[in-house]
């Protein structure tokens, strides 16, 4: 483990609450890191009600030079709290691991920072696992196959946020809708993946639990969609022509699920289905002529 006292060139970004079952093994998880660059950890504990906060100083008190705990007069709410603790980081490259999270294997950080400056990248990440809260495997994330990444696959599918390494800049700044999205890490990856390439390291060197109250657990909700619809919506400003359209395309993809799967109200239905057509006008007359049917079935149920 690296212990060197200059300026870390990575930060590792840590936000937990309520996880005491599952803290230390996360901490550990940096700790084992074998670097030949100076590394901190910085963790900003949101004053959970168990004993998150005492096992975090206790590895503090261990680590004095590597290990900063964030000291929350109150509870800050999880983006607010991400966004302080992001913000102390003081590395040139960051890596996020979430209190329920741990990595397995001592030369992430190491290869990573190799694998993102060989490649010009401005992030990469690698494979995971989903674990329950026991400790044991239920599976992979997902099968990432494609090596390189850019702005429209990282709208169809999400790297495990433990897996992520990336140039701290290329983050920032932060737009407005960030305070408000209930996926920080999420449009942070929209934001990053905005600047320059992504790459995939094909390797599982990290797992995450899998909690029934999780946000894992209710990115299918309705309101987790329509917050991701305010969300994306804010990014668009942010981008390209090209991006913008992309975005716009995914909002519209979200306003036809929500009117589909997420709501049997007909006035909230049909708004929606507008909605959805409005922001994409690229449909085809199949998508059109399905989301009428839709309506028409509406009727027949009132």
């Amino acid at each position: 483990m690296n212990t060197h006292e200059d300026r870390p060139l990575v930060s590792v970004c840590m936000i937990t609450y309520n996880h005491d079952r599952f803290i230390a093994k996360a901490i550990e998880g940096v700790m084992m890191q074998q670097t030949e660059f100076p590394i901190e950890l910085v963790i900003g504990e949101d004053r959970g009600t168990d004993n998150t906060y005492a096992i975090c100083c206790e590895y503090e008190a261990k680590y004095p030079n590597i290990i900063r705990v964030l000291k929350r007069e109150r509870n800050m709410g999880m983006i607010t709290n991400f966004i302080d603790t992001f913000q102390n980081c003081r590395g040139k490259y960051v890596a996020l691991c979430e209190g329920d999270d741990y990595w397995t294997y001592p030369l992430k950080l190491q290869k990573q920072k190799e694998h993102l400056e060989a490649n010009n990248l401005v992030m990469n990440f690698h494979q995971g696992h989903w674990v329950n809260p026991a400790g044991e495997l239920t599976g992979p994330q997902s099968k990432l196959t494609v090596e390189k990444w850019d702005f429209e696959t990282l709208l169809k599918v999400w790297p495990l946020t433990a897996s992520i390494f990336f140039e701290k800049n290329a983050s920032l700044p932060l737009p407005e809708i960030f305070h408000t999205t209930f996926s920080g890490d999420q449009i942070q990856m929209l934001i990053i993946a905005s600047k320059g390439d992504i790459g995939l390291i094909n390797e599982y060197w990290c797992n995450h639990v899998v909690l029934d109250s999780g946000v894992t657990a209710t990115t299918n909700s309705a309101s987790w969609i329509l917050n991701r619809i305010e969300s994306l919506k804010g990014l668009i400003k942010y981008n390209d022509y090209k991006k913008r359209r992309l975005l716009m395309t995914a909002v519209s993809k979200l306003h036809f699920h929500f009117a589909m799967v997420q709501t049997t109200n007909f006035a909230t239905k049909c708004n929606h289905i507008l909605k959805g057509l409005m922001t994409n006008r690229e449909w085809t007359w199949a998508r059109i002529r399905l989301m009428f049917y839709e309506i028409r079935k509406s009727f027949a149920t009132i």
